[in-house]
C-alpha cells in the first residue's frame, strides 16, 4: 500500500520553510506523494452550483483562505526531496487533473 500527504499546499503550509518541512518529514516516513489544492482562482460572484457542498460554493473564494499556486508550490518544494510525486487534487469524480501515466516528479541525477 502507498500513502500520500493531502492537501499539502494549505493552511501553515504555504509558507516555503514549513512546507519544505513537511514534504521532507513526509519522505523520510515513506510516504510516496504529495498532493496539492488546485483551484487557485475562484472566479466572485459565480452562479452554477458546486455540486460537492452542502452551500454549492467551493472553498477559495474571495477572502477565504489563501492559497499558492500548486505548480509553483511542487516546483519549490520538489527542489528539497528527492523521491516523492506531486499531484495536484482536483475535486470531484474526475480525480486528479494528472492521470496516473502523467505524474510530476523530480528525478536524481
Amino acid at each position: 500500500m502507498k500513502f500520500g500527504l493531502r492537501y499539502c499546499n494549505t493552511g501553515r503550509y504555504i509558507d516555503p520553510a514549513k512546507a519544505v518541512e513537511l514534504v521532507q518529514a513526509g519522505e523520510d516516513a515513506g510516504f510516496e506523494s504529495a498532493w496539492t489544492v488546485e483551484h487557485t482562482v475562484v472566479p466572485e460572484g459565480y452562479q452554477s452550483a458546486y455540486p460537492y457542498s452542502d452551500d454549492g460554493k467551493m472553498a477559495g473564494g474571495h477572502d477565504d483562505v489563501p492559497l499558492p499556486d500548486p505548480l509553483i508550490w511542487m516546483a519549490y518544494v520538489a527542489a528539497a526531496t528527492s523521491g516523492l510525486i506531486y499531484l495536484p487534487i482536483k475535486s470531484g469524480p474526475q480525480g486528479s487533473m494528472f492521470s496516473n501515466r502523467s505524474r510530476c516528479h523530480r528525478t536524481v541525477d
